[in-house]
């Protein structure tokens, strides 16, 4: 399962650390005191434009990967894979078929006027 870690949560010297590594789309492998503890891995295609379509091809792509992962037999390289695919997928499905969002916030802000200050984000 993959975990996003939002840049604000990173202390400066770990971001720059990080960024400082060698730019490629072979792991980098961190040890402390002989451990291998940390493996990097960055995109293949860090600036993605979701130009491509979405295929069946990269659908069963997809479900490899899925499969693999659930498994825990998958790569770092699949894993970032995967995290792309899942990342593509998301764009095409809020492109041809959104969400429909701003109705579910009219009946969220309906009922919180219905139950008073008292219902407001905690």
């Amino acid at each position: 399962m993959r975990k996003l870690i939002e840049p604000d949560t990173i202390d400066e010297p770990v971001k720059q650390f990080l960024t400082g590594l060698d730019i490629s789309t072979e792991p980098s492998i961190v040890e402390v005191n002989g451990r291998r503890i940390f493996i990097v891995v960055r995109p293949a295609n860090a600036d993605t434009t979701y130009e491509e379509p979405w295929t069946d091809a990269k659908a069963h792509r997809r479900y490899d990967l899925v499969n693999k992962e659930i498994g825990a037999t998958i790569s770092p390289e699949e894993a970032v894979e995967l995290a792309q695919l899942n990342d593509e997928l998301d764009h095409h499905i809020s492109k041809v078929a959104p969400l429909p969002l701003e109705h579910a916030r009219n009946i969220l802000a309906q009922l919180q006027a219905q139950l008073g200050p008292a219902a407001g984000p905690q």
